[in-house]
Protein backbone atom coordinates (compact mmCIF):
# COMPACT_ATOMS: atom_id res chain seq x y z
CA UNK A 1 0.00 0.00 0.00
CA UNK A 2 1.20 3.29 -0.99
CA UNK A 3 2.72 5.72 1.73
CA UNK A 4 1.69 8.63 -0.40
CA UNK A 5 -1.38 10.87 0.57
CA UNK A 6 -4.44 12.61 -1.55
CA UNK A 7 -3.52 16.39 -1.11
CA UNK A 8 -5.87 19.00 -1.64
CA UNK A 9 -3.65 22.92 -2.50
CA UNK A 10 -4.99 24.68 -0.40
CA UNK A 11 -3.07 28.05 -0.30
CA UNK A 12 -1.93 30.12 2.43
CA UNK A 13 -3.80 33.66 2.03
CA UNK A 14 -1.74 36.37 1.66
CA UNK A 15 -0.33 38.63 3.99
CA UNK A 16 -0.18 42.50 3.14
CA UNK A 17 0.85 44.16 6.07
CA UNK A 18 3.88 46.63 6.10
CA UNK A 19 6.16 44.29 7.90
CA UNK A 20 5.66 41.56 5.76
CA UNK A 21 6.74 43.40 2.78
CA UNK A 22 10.22 42.09 1.43
CA UNK A 23 12.85 44.91 0.71
CA UNK A 24 15.00 45.02 -2.31
CA UNK A 25 17.25 46.91 -4.63
CA UNK A 26 14.56 45.47 -7.11
CA UNK A 27 11.64 47.27 -5.48
CA UNK A 28 13.28 50.63 -4.41
CA UNK A 29 12.24 52.13 -7.19
CA UNK A 30 9.02 51.59 -7.04
CA UNK A 31 8.30 52.52 -2.80
CA UNK A 32 10.14 55.81 -3.45
CA UNK A 33 7.87 56.55 -6.29
CA UNK A 34 4.52 55.35 -4.27
CA UNK A 35 5.96 57.49 -1.03
CA UNK A 36 5.80 60.56 -2.92
CA UNK A 37 2.14 60.55 -4.18
CA UNK A 38 2.37 64.52 -4.59
CA UNK A 39 4.75 64.48 -7.58
CA UNK A 40 2.90 61.82 -9.48
CA UNK A 41 1.74 63.44 -12.92
CA UNK A 42 -1.64 64.50 -13.34
CA UNK A 43 -2.16 62.83 -10.11
CA UNK A 44 -1.53 58.96 -11.65
CA UNK A 45 0.35 56.58 -11.20
CA UNK A 46 1.15 52.77 -13.02
CA UNK A 47 3.05 50.35 -10.94
CA UNK A 48 3.90 47.02 -13.49
CA UNK A 49 5.69 43.97 -11.85
CA UNK A 50 5.50 40.51 -13.13
CA UNK A 51 3.39 38.26 -11.15
CA UNK A 52 3.70 37.56 -7.82
CA UNK A 53 6.69 40.48 -7.75
CA UNK A 54 5.09 42.43 -4.80
CA UNK A 55 2.45 45.03 -6.82
CA UNK A 56 -0.75 44.10 -4.50
CA UNK A 57 1.18 44.17 -1.64
CA UNK A 58 2.79 47.56 -2.62
CA UNK A 59 -0.63 48.62 -3.32
CA UNK A 60 -2.31 47.44 -0.14
CA UNK A 61 0.31 49.59 1.81
CA UNK A 62 -0.31 52.88 -0.41
CA UNK A 63 -3.97 52.18 -0.15
CA UNK A 64 -3.71 52.48 4.38
CA UNK A 65 -1.54 55.21 3.79
CA UNK A 66 -4.13 57.40 1.92
CA UNK A 67 -7.25 55.45 2.79
CA UNK A 68 -7.53 54.58 -0.37
CA UNK A 69 -10.47 52.03 -1.86
CA UNK A 70 -9.41 49.08 -3.67
CA UNK A 71 -10.58 47.28 -6.74
CA UNK A 72 -9.81 45.29 -9.80
CA UNK A 73 -10.04 46.73 -13.36
CA UNK A 74 -12.89 44.07 -15.05
CA UNK A 75 -15.14 43.81 -12.17
CA UNK A 76 -17.93 46.05 -11.93
CA UNK A 77 -17.71 48.75 -9.30
CA UNK A 78 -20.01 50.69 -7.42
CA UNK A 79 -19.35 54.48 -8.78
CA UNK A 80 -20.81 56.61 -5.49
CA UNK A 81 -18.98 54.09 -3.12
CA UNK A 82 -15.44 54.62 -5.90
CA UNK A 83 -16.21 58.37 -6.37
CA UNK A 84 -16.48 58.76 -2.45
CA UNK A 85 -13.04 57.70 -1.60
CA UNK A 86 -9.95 60.34 -1.37
CA UNK A 87 -7.75 58.12 -3.48
CA UNK A 88 -8.09 54.94 -5.85
CA UNK A 89 -6.60 51.32 -6.49
CA UNK A 90 -7.49 49.95 -9.71
CA UNK A 91 -5.66 46.45 -9.99
CA UNK A 92 -4.78 44.01 -12.59
CA UNK A 93 -5.62 46.85 -15.30
CA UNK A 94 -3.80 44.75 -18.35
CA UNK A 95 -6.78 42.15 -17.80
CA UNK A 96 -9.01 45.34 -19.46
CA UNK A 97 -11.49 47.53 -17.77
CA UNK A 98 -14.85 46.87 -16.99
CA UNK A 99 -15.97 50.02 -16.99
CA UNK A 100 -13.86 52.55 -19.44
CA UNK A 101 -16.34 55.42 -18.76
CA UNK A 102 -15.66 55.50 -15.11
CA UNK A 103 -11.94 55.06 -15.26
CA UNK A 104 -12.01 58.09 -18.14
CA UNK A 105 -13.96 60.38 -15.27
CA UNK A 106 -11.40 58.56 -12.67
CA UNK A 107 -8.61 59.82 -14.46
CA UNK A 108 -9.84 63.38 -15.32
CA UNK A 109 -10.27 63.46 -11.69
CA UNK A 110 -6.83 62.33 -10.09
CA UNK A 111 -5.52 65.76 -10.85
CA UNK A 112 -8.49 68.00 -10.93
CA UNK A 113 -9.96 66.68 -7.27
CA UNK A 114 -7.59 65.42 -6.47
CA UNK A 115 -7.87 61.71 -6.26
CA UNK A 116 -4.89 59.99 -6.74
CA UNK A 117 -5.49 57.00 -8.92
CA UNK A 118 -2.83 54.24 -8.20
CA UNK A 119 -2.96 51.76 -11.59
CA UNK A 120 -1.09 48.14 -11.57
CA UNK A 121 -0.86 45.96 -14.39
CA UNK A 122 1.93 42.98 -15.59
CA UNK A 123 2.89 45.30 -18.47
CA UNK A 124 2.97 48.89 -19.25
CA UNK A 125 -0.21 50.99 -19.70
CA UNK A 126 0.13 51.79 -23.49
CA UNK A 127 -0.85 47.90 -23.80
CA UNK A 128 -3.56 47.28 -21.41
CA UNK A 129 -6.45 46.53 -24.11
CA UNK A 130 -8.76 49.74 -24.18
CA UNK A 131 -11.74 50.35 -26.90
CA UNK A 132 -11.94 54.23 -25.33
CA UNK A 133 -9.87 56.13 -27.93
CA UNK A 134 -9.70 59.11 -25.18
CA UNK A 135 -8.68 56.77 -22.47
CA UNK A 136 -6.43 54.87 -24.74
CA UNK A 137 -4.41 58.49 -24.76
CA UNK A 138 -4.46 58.67 -20.76
CA UNK A 139 -3.14 55.14 -20.57
CA UNK A 140 -0.32 56.07 -22.91
CA UNK A 141 0.66 59.45 -21.47
CA UNK A 142 0.48 57.81 -18.03
CA UNK A 143 3.87 57.21 -15.95
CA UNK A 144 4.89 54.35 -14.25
CA UNK A 145 7.36 52.80 -11.86
CA UNK A 146 8.67 49.23 -12.64
CA UNK A 147 9.67 46.23 -9.94
CA UNK A 148 12.39 44.46 -11.13
CA UNK A 149 13.35 40.73 -11.38
CA UNK A 150 14.13 39.37 -7.68
CA UNK A 151 18.35 39.07 -7.43
CA UNK A 152 19.74 36.55 -5.51
CA UNK A 153 19.10 37.92 -1.87
CA UNK A 154 15.23 38.15 -2.54
CA UNK A 155 15.14 35.00 -4.09
CA UNK A 156 16.41 33.30 -0.94
CA UNK A 157 13.97 35.76 1.64
CA UNK A 158 11.27 34.59 -0.77
CA UNK A 159 11.95 31.02 -0.43
CA UNK A 160 11.80 30.90 3.72
CA UNK A 161 9.10 33.63 3.51
CA UNK A 162 6.78 31.43 1.14
CA UNK A 163 7.90 28.30 2.93
CA UNK A 164 6.95 29.63 6.45
CA UNK A 165 3.80 30.55 5.23
CA UNK A 166 2.72 26.96 4.45
CA UNK A 167 4.52 26.03 7.83
CA UNK A 168 7.69 24.13 5.60
CA UNK A 169 11.02 24.58 7.41
CA UNK A 170 13.64 24.77 4.53
CA UNK A 171 17.57 24.74 5.69
CA UNK A 172 20.34 26.86 4.76
CA UNK A 173 22.73 23.93 3.04
CA UNK A 174 19.40 23.29 0.61
CA UNK A 175 19.01 27.09 -0.25
CA UNK A 176 22.60 27.43 -1.04
CA UNK A 177 22.51 24.33 -3.43
CA UNK A 178 19.21 25.56 -5.17
CA UNK A 179 20.14 29.20 -5.46
CA UNK A 180 21.77 28.87 -8.76
CA UNK A 181 19.30 26.64 -10.52
CA UNK A 182 15.99 28.97 -9.83
CA UNK A 183 14.41 30.95 -12.33
CA UNK A 184 14.70 34.67 -11.75
CA UNK A 185 11.42 35.04 -11.05
CA UNK A 186 8.49 35.45 -8.18
CA UNK A 187 5.83 33.55 -9.78
CA UNK A 188 8.29 30.59 -10.14
CA UNK A 189 9.29 30.63 -6.09
CA UNK A 190 5.84 30.71 -5.64
CA UNK A 191 4.99 27.32 -7.90
CA UNK A 192 8.21 25.07 -6.29
CA UNK A 193 7.06 26.26 -3.14
CA UNK A 194 3.81 25.37 -4.03
CA UNK A 195 5.04 21.93 -5.42
CA UNK A 196 7.16 21.56 -2.13
CA UNK A 197 4.56 21.57 -0.07
CA UNK A 198 1.95 19.32 -2.02
CA UNK A 199 4.96 16.63 -1.94
CA UNK A 200 6.24 16.64 1.64
CA UNK A 201 2.07 16.68 2.54
CA UNK A 202 2.14 13.32 0.56
CA UNK A 203 4.55 11.61 1.06
CA UNK A 204 4.55 12.57 4.69
CA UNK A 205 8.14 13.40 4.73
CA UNK A 206 10.20 16.69 5.61
CA UNK A 207 11.66 19.07 3.06
CA UNK A 208 15.02 17.52 1.58
CA UNK A 209 18.12 19.46 -0.20
CA UNK A 210 17.41 16.15 -2.94
CA UNK A 211 13.20 17.04 -2.91
CA UNK A 212 13.81 20.69 -3.29
CA UNK A 213 16.52 19.98 -6.32
CA UNK A 214 14.13 17.75 -8.13
CA UNK A 215 11.69 19.61 -7.89
CA UNK A 216 13.33 22.89 -9.24
CA UNK A 217 14.71 20.01 -12.34
CA UNK A 218 11.34 19.16 -12.56
CA UNK A 219 9.66 22.50 -12.78
CA UNK A 220 12.21 24.42 -14.82
CA UNK A 221 11.61 21.72 -17.53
Amino acid sequence: MSGRQLVMDLAPDPSFGRDDFLLSPGNAAARGRLADTARWPRGVLALVGRAASGKSHLAAIWAEDHEAGICAAREPVDRAAVLGRSALVVEDCDEGFADETLMFHLFNEAASAPRPLLLTGRTEPGRWPVATRDLASRLRGTDSVAIEPPDDELIAALFVKHCADRQLAIETPALKAALPRVERSYQFVLDVVAELDRETLSSQRPLTRSLLLRTLERLAG
